[in-house]
């Protein structure tokens, strides 16, 4: 009984997760009943979200559980070609129907055994597991952070201050700063060039947000804006230099001797006019735009040197010379366009690269990563010379890959890839060697079972390929040998005839396709197999129309009227008084946010709604924008829009008589001992105690964000402006319920599954409507050609070589939309209820709703129905032997709420807990009951953290200038003004010593410095608590400073403390050597004792 290798195509409801989960098992029931060890740790389950890991975990133990006390049950693993027609087709039927309940309990107990050790989860964890698994080879710290959303966003922030910065990171001089600054300001204009743009900060996140991913995949300048790689064989646009003066007067002169109406000479006297002031990039002057259209529409017949053009409503006839003429103004002003282009697009380059560099020098080298960098570290992904690259120091070369990949390879033998339509080509590069050992395996114990879905394959903006399934397909497969067996999914366990039929009509009709004028190789890659109904839904009851709003007479559908028909399906439903769940899908938050509101608004019987999309709790109520005043009045007390908001809101109460700069240090001292989650915290409970009840929502809110300080506090940034520009963008969604009606848009709906559906948001322009955004040419493998920030369609239509590229857009365009569309559909179980105006039908429109006229609009006159005492005309209704269109009405099953059972004490064997304890715990100084509890000693304490903080925002001395330096400390808080001048007059005497100014500075290029690095590590049976003062990392050592304040006057004094800290400094190395894997010998200990300036090497 061998397991093949198999490509599963699961239409939408097919059982992929059914069938993945019956893999994993049968691969163990296979090792079980060959007599082998059962190694399911062997085993590598991945998919995109967490969510569906959990829930494959959880079916496979459901499975397990169920089969093991169930004779019955374990049977019907197998398959029931009765009920499932493709049953018959499952390679795994003879070992699932050879496994007995006995069998499944053996299996159970090992599954549990070894969960510790099994991989199911996501992509990107795989990805953490490998690095963190082999840092050293791939020039990570081994302590290296992966960086969330949140947390890429702050510093997302702060990478944009030191852009904008004129004594940029690294720049040895205040003139190479603001050398600098003017180069990036240039790269800002060219990238800009002809747009008018408002502010800098908003355009660059644009830039970032959009094209960032870009530049990580096509890093060389030469790739950005060249002509020669869009054109290879030349432009004629840009071969055209001519004088358009010269060349516009020959123009008239001709057009004057030729028969020229009157009315159109209005039109050609206004272009001659407005010629002399034509500038390449700008916004095109009326008339100069309309005549660029006209003649780039029919460029063919201008070339051939005969055309007609309606000018002001008039034929007029351009023959020979005349037309050479015009070409040459034409070709003239789309040469311009198109050199702006280019500019723009270099500009667009140089911006991202400064913004790339930082980031790299930033980020990347202190070990905090995005999931992004992770993928290109582990692809191997090299930047162009002289480019920052996304790992921090190195590559591996090909014989350090090829140990990595063989000892990963020893570690698993079976490879399960769920969602496989939504991979991408970087990531299939991390695991295609690994991927390719199990193939190619001849012994059939290692397999590959990937199962995805072309028709949904809605993230192609991430860069989700589905053509990796034929290239995949092709390479292991040929005449003689097939590794890979296809096995297409199309029968729906999840919903019932009426659903089907409609998806079937809508997406099944090839003619259709063809008629709404789709490229043909976007249909040639539509797969479309009819889908069927599982036997087990044969009779279930349901319905699916396209309905059509009735606004008052002579008058427009508008999306309020979409909006009040929804609300009157919703009434007639009653989705959650009968216990239904129903989903509204849209196509964007904004729409979802709307009908939200008008649902709550004019619904008579309250149906409860609740929005997916993401919700900026930070400033949509009073009371979070009033903390967010607070926090701004703290980082900037000349605010006075922040103070005036403050003190309009029921927190004046609380401000007493303190000024702005009062509350700034009262906060910012607060801020620094115990972090924003604090703060806010102390502000909301301050607000309560003085006699203000806030409503229930309010709670949720300051809750909410509370929780969200909580993340930005794990990252250890104290400054306030990140944690504003952190708060301003952090989103979250609103909590899953099942007792109410769900409004998302149709991306978010991917995976899940309701009673029903309405779609009252499937207008908009036509399928192959290119998403806006600069253009990436990419090779058949997907490397990247060129990029391009494209000129108007009718100059890319007049272009060979754009025209090309436009078509290739175009059709990967219409088959998203289709997946999109068929995503929409097939999440209902019962009912589908379609919303729309259909175009006529001599409408040349190309949308969605044509598709759905040409399949579901028939001759007949629609008739009218009242839903929830709504009017609507029918456009379509679904006829099966299941519809029903009261299926509502149908007596459900609800199951009660299942009481959780009482669990009895179960003794445990006693252990003991590890001895808990800080390094600084083994000095072996005497410390005296009068230096503990004195005044003295306790100000000596707080003046040495004092000391200690100051030093802390020194990062690398030589890289730091004195003012800037002089800003940080005065952010240190400190409320003895005294105290902070000896501390710091004290750091500055430390910073004239050439032996400390040279340990401060970055020793490499490649250096990573920690600066009061906190740790927390079990190092031989003690649990070990405490906090680097200052770590420097390089090539394969390290150097540990630590930073002591006491006051010794004598060498004997100094050599007896020296001694006292050397147990201390022996136990951080022991620990570094642990964190980082370094050898202890290269790890170096020193002291700097402040008071007497000194450097001391242990």
């Amino acid at each position: 009984m061998t397991i093949p290798n198999e490509m599963i195509l699961a239409s939408a409801g097919s059982g992929k997760t059914w069938q993945l989960t019956n893999r994993f098992i049968a691969i163990m029931g296979q090792q079980l009943l060959a007599g082998k060890e059962v190694t399911p740790e062997r085993i590598v389950a991945v998919t995109f979200t967490r969510k569906a890991a959990g829930e494959f975990f959880d079916s496979i133990l459901e499975k397990l559980a169920k089969a093991a006390s169930d004779a019955d049950f374990a049977a019907r693993l197998a398959g029931d070609e009765k009920l499932d027609p493709e049953a018959k087709d499952d390679p795994l039927r003879p070992i699932l129907r050879a496994l007995k309940p006995e069998h499944y309990q053996q299996l159970l107990r090992v599954f549990i055994a070894r969960m510790p050790r099994l991989f199911l989860g996501t992509l990107d964890s795989f990805f953490s597991a490998i690095l963190r698994s082999f840092p050293a080879e791939f020039g990570l710290a081994g302590d290296f952070e992966i960086l969330n959303e949140h947390l890429s966003g702050v510093e997302r922030e702060r990478v944009y201050r030191l852009v904008f910065q004129r004594t940029l990171p690294g720049l040895k001089s205040r003139g190479e700063g603001l050398a600098a600054q003017q180069e990036f300001l240039e790269a800002f204009r060219r990238a800009t060039f002809g747009k008018e743009e408002s502010r800098i900060r908003d355009v660059l996140d644009q830039f970032i947000e959009n094209q960032h991913e870009i530049l990580l995949h096509a890093a060389s300048g030469e790739l950005w804006g060249n002509a020669r790689a869009v054109w290879p064989k030349g432009s004629h646009w840009l071969e055209a230099q001519i004088d358009l003066k010269e060349a516009s007067q020959r123009l008239r002169q001709l057009l004057e001797t030729a028969d020229t109406n009157d009315k159109a000479w209005d039109f050609w006297n206004e272009l001659f006019e407005e010629l002399p002031d034509y500038q390449p990039g700008g916004k095109l002057t009326s008339r100069v735009e309309f005549f660029v259209k006209k003649a780039l529409e029919q460029w063919s017949e201008i070339e051939a040197k005969t055309c007609t053009l309606t000018v002001n409503r008039q034929k007029q006839k351009l023959e020979g010379r005349v037309c050479d003429a015009f070409a040459a103004v034409i070709r003239h002003i789309a040469g311009g366009e198109l050199r702006a282009r280019l500019e723009r697009t270099q500009g667009v380059w140089a911006v991202l690269n400064q913004y790339e560099h930082t980031w790299s020098r930033q980020v990347r080298r202190r070990g905090r990563l995005t999931f992004q960098d992770m993928e290109l570290i582990l692809a191997g992904h090299e930047f162009a010379a002289g480019l920052p690259r996304p790992m921090l120091s190195q590559v591996p070369g090909a014989d350090e890959r090829l140990r990595i990949d063989y000892r990963l390879d020893a570690r698993y033998d079976h490879w399960l890839l769920d969602e496989f339509q939504d991979t991408n080509h970087i990531q299939w590069s991390v695991i295609e060697n690994l991927i390719d050992e199990a193939v190619q395996d001849t012994s059939d114990e290692r397999t590959l079972f990937q199962v995805g879905d072309v028709k949904q394959a809605i993230y192609a903006w991430r860069g989700g390929d589905t053509r990796l399934f034929d290239d995949i397909y092709a390479r292991y497969s040929s005449e003689t040998v097939q590794r890979i067996h296809k096995r297409p999914l199309n029968v729906s366990w999840r919903s019932g005839h009426d659903v089907i039929d409609l998806v079937n009509r809508v997406f099944g009709d090839e003619t259709a396709l063809n008629e709404l004028k789709l490229p043909r190789d976007t249909i040639d890659r539509w797969p479309w197999q009819p889908h069927q109904v599982a036997g087990v839904h044969d009779d279930m009851a349901g319905h699916a129309l396209m309905l059509q709003p009735m606004p008052a007479d002579g008058e427009k559908v508008t999306e309020e009227d979409r909006f009040v028909l929804t609300l009157g399906l919703l009434e007639e439903i009653q989705p959650v008084k009968r216990h239904l769940s129903c989903a509204i899908l849209v196509q964007s938050n904004k729409t979802g946010r709307e009908l939200v509101d008008y649902i709550r608004a004019h619904s008579p019987s309250r149906i409860p709604v609740m929005c997916e999309s993401e919700i900026a709790i930070a400033t949509d109520n009073a009371l979070t924008l009033a903390l967010l005043s607070i926090l701004k009045v703290a980082a900037h007390p000349g605010d006075t829009f922040a103070w005036e908001h403050l003190r309009m809101t029921p927190f004046r109460d609380l401000l007493g008589g303190k000024t702005p700069g009062h509350l700034a240090r009262e906060v910012l001292q607060k801020v620094f001992d115990d972090g924003f989650e604090a703060v806010l915290r102390h502000w909301v409970r301050e607000l309560e105690a003085s006699g203000i009840t806030l409503d229930a929502f309010s709670k949720r809110r300051a809750e909410d964000f509370a929780l969200a300080a909580r993340l930005f506090d794990q990252g250890g940034s104290r400054d306030v402006d990140e944690f504003l520009a952190y708060a301003a963008n952090y989103t979250v969604s609103e909590p899953d319920t099942q007792h109410a009606v769900q409004v998302m848009t149709i991306h978010k709906s991917k995976g899940l599954t309701f009673d029903c559906v309405i779609l009252p948001d499937v207008e908009g322009n036509k399928l192959t409507e290119v998403r806006r955004g600069i253009g990436v040419k990419r090779a058949r493998d997907r490397h990247v050609e060129w990029v391009f920030d494209l000129p108007p369609s009718e100059l890319v239509r007049a272009d060979d070589q754009l025209a090309e590229f436009r078509a290739e857009q175009e059709a990967d365009a219409a088959y998203e939309e289709l997946c999109k569309f068929y995503v929409a559909l097939t999440r209902a179980k019962h009912a589908n209820y379609i919303i729309a105006k259909p175009p006529g039908k001599t409408s040349k429109s190309e949308n969605f709703v044509k598709l759905l006229q040409l399949t579901l609009g028939g001759e007949d006159k629609p008739t009218q129905r009242e839903f929830g005492g709504v009017k609507a005309e029918i456009v379509f209704e679904t006829s099966t032997k299941a519809t029903n269109p009261r299926w509502f009405e149908i007596p459900r099953k609800v199951e009660a709420p299942v009481a959780p059972p009482q669990l009895s004490p179960v003794a445990a064997e006693g252990r003991q807990r590890p001895v808990r304890r800080t390094p600084s715990g083994s000095e072996t100084s005497i410390v005296t009951a009068k230096q503990l509890f004195s005044r003295g000693g306790r100000f000596a304490r707080a003046y040495g953290t004092l000391v200690h903080a100051l030093f802390e925002q020194i990062e690398w001395l030589d890289e730091a200038a004195d003012d800037q330096l002089a800003q940080k400390w005065a952010a240190v808080p400190c409320a003895d003004e005294n105290a902070r001048q000896r501390a710091e007059d004290e750091v500055r005497r430390c910073l004239q010593s050439p032996d400390i100014r040279a340990i401060l500075s970055r020793p490499s290029p490649e250096a990573i410095c920690w600066r009061e690095k906190r740790f927390e590590i079990l190092l031989n049976g003690e649990w070990l608590s405490g906090t680097f003062d200052r770590v420097m990392l390089e090539n394969g050592r390290a150097t540990i400073l630590d930073f002591k304040t006491d006051k010794t006057d004598t060498d004997e004094a100094l050599a007896a403390r020296i001694e006292g800290y050397r147990p201390q400094l022996e136990t951080y190395r022991e620990v570094l050597a642990r964190m980082t894997g370094l050898p202890q010998d290269q790890i170096a200990c020193k002291l700097l004792f402040t008071h007497r300036c000194t450097v001391v090497t242990l």
